[in-house]
């Protein structure tokens, strides 16, 4: 868990309890801080992270999410605020020494090892205010973090891979408005490796409020994990948006796919199209957006559709995979003036509630959908523009096509376990590679292939 501290730790009742061993910093003076128990809630490690002699107390510097990597290491995100960290003696460790560049609110990545020694730390964003929301480590030591700037494309590290045209994967470009959702990755040692914007030109977001001077403020209360990755590597996304996001994609045929704000842009003169929708996406390990749609309904006035937690899932019968995705709406079913939220599945029980209750302002959703028929392509066929493995399913070998050269090969099982050991590389070249999986257990397999310029792409293969 994290947050913000402003008790001194003078062993006192209400002390903040510091504990022993690596990556402490005992600040007697507000403070981002961490803190992990055990399984029987024991406190096994605590720390803060900043001196603040001038804390904002509404909105001070805090850590908004933490992960752990398939490695054990801890990597957190959190904001932090000019007012907090301007005079010189302030102290926050990230690089080492004094905070120099916050302007705004300001984004920071920490890693800790599996002993939680500090390993490295950095700020991200640009010149306006950069607040993350969710952070996702992965099963060889990458990882995501997702939340919302207003800073432009000047400053921020927006970073592309792969075709930077192309908006299914690469959007370098704040699209103006209010704010834009950002999206990025980093390698296990700290590098950028992906950066970009999702949005239009209207207020998209994930998990902020605003206040009255128009400045974004990291929402601390019911602003939820707005972001998820599987054991491939796949990101699945949620948040608001509103009229002329971009990119929207997904298969025409999906029943859950609105290509235009409020219930698919059914706007027949009684419908508003004002207000924000959820949104709702999928990027394949490859980075490639093959899903992104609206998901919202209207009401006679401005509406709010927000999505603020989301989350996987697979059908122990059919085996399919779903995903599961909530927050507030107060779109409301009101004939031939407004619609809800999109509605399946009214027999279910007890639970299901096909309109605000007693025509309150707002009430919280919960929605499940199945992902097989809404995605644009697959997984492994996103990946093939870059990566593709021959034979597929195997027995012994795959050959491995190539953008640019490896240099380095990973094989993953669907628990995240790294077997590389189990395999041999029998030759790489420029545009192709060779490996003996012949020791792997039948199974589903993640590969994941570091480039010459140090990008990461991945496909799955099915050994038989």
């Amino acid at each position: 868990m994290g947050g913000f501290a402003t008790d001194d730790g003078n062993n006192t009742a209400s002390a903040f309890p510091f504990t022993s061993g690596g990556g402490q910093h005992t600040q007697q003076q507000g403070g981002a801080y961490i803190a992990e128990f055990g399984a029987n809630n024991n406190l096994l490690w605590a720390t803060k992270l900043a001196n603040e002699s001038n804390v904002n107390f509404l909105h001070p510097t805090s850590i908004n999410d933490i992960s752990e990597d398939g490695n054990g290491n801890l990597v957190a995100v959190g904001t932090a605020n000019h007012d907090d960290l301007a005079n010189p003696g302030d102290f926050i460790p990230f690089g080492g020494g004094p905070v120099t560049n916050v302007i705004g609110y300001e984004a920071f990545v920490i890693r800790f090892s599996a002993g939680r020694a500090l390993l490295w730390s950095r700020y991200f964003g640009g010149y306006g205010d950069d607040l993350p929301n969710s952070i996702v480590g992965l099963s060889n030591g990458d990882f995501y973090i997702t939340g919302t700037t207003n800073s432009d494309d000047e400053v921020f590290p927006t970073t592309a891979v792969g075709n930077a045209s192309d908006l299914n994967i690469n959007d370098l470009t704040y699209n103006g408005g209010f704010s834009d959702i950002f999206a990025a990755k980093f390698l296990n040692n700290g590098t950028l490796n992906w950066c970009r914007y999702y949005g239009g030109p209207g207020w998209d977001a994930q998990g902020v409020i605003w206040d009255t001077e128009n400045e974004l403020l990291q929402g601390w209360t019911g602003t939820g994990n707005c972001a998820y990755a599987d054991a491939a590597g796949t990101l699945y996304l949620t948040g608001f948006i509103e009229n002329g996001f971009q990119p929207i994609v997904g298969n025409e045929d999906c029943p859950y796919f609105h290509d235009k704000i409020n219930e698919g842009g059914e706007t027949d003169g009684n419908f508003n199209t004002d207000g924000e929708d959820v949104w709702v996406a999928v990027v394949s390990p490859s980075l490639v957006t093959q899903f992104s749609s609206y998901w919202g309904g209207s009401n006679l006035g401005e509406n709010f559709d927000e999505g603020n937690t989301i989350v996987t899932g697979k059908n122990l019968f059919t085996n399919k995979e779903f995903l599961l995705f909530g927050g507030w709406t107060n779109s409301i079913d009101i004939a031939s003036q407004s619609k809800p939220i999109p509605l399946c599945h009214e027999s279910d029980g007890p639970y299901f509630i096909t309109n605000l209750i007693d025509g309150g302002p707002s009430d919280a959703f919960i929605s499940k959908i199945y992902l097989d028929e809404c995605l644009i392509v697959a997984t492994n066929e996103a990946a093939s523009k870059y990566l593709s493995i021959s034979p597929n399913p195997t027995d012994h070998f795959i050959r491995i096509i190539l953008p640019q050269p490896a240099i380095g090969i990973e094989i993953y099982n669907n628990t995240g376990q790294n077997l590389s050991g189990e395999t041999a590389l029998l030759s790489s070249g420029d545009s192709d590679a060779l490996l003996d999986i012949a020791k792997l257990a039948p199974g589903w397999y993640l590969l994941n292939v570091t480039l010459k310029d140090g990008s990461r792409i991945a496909a799955s293969f099915i050994k038989i």
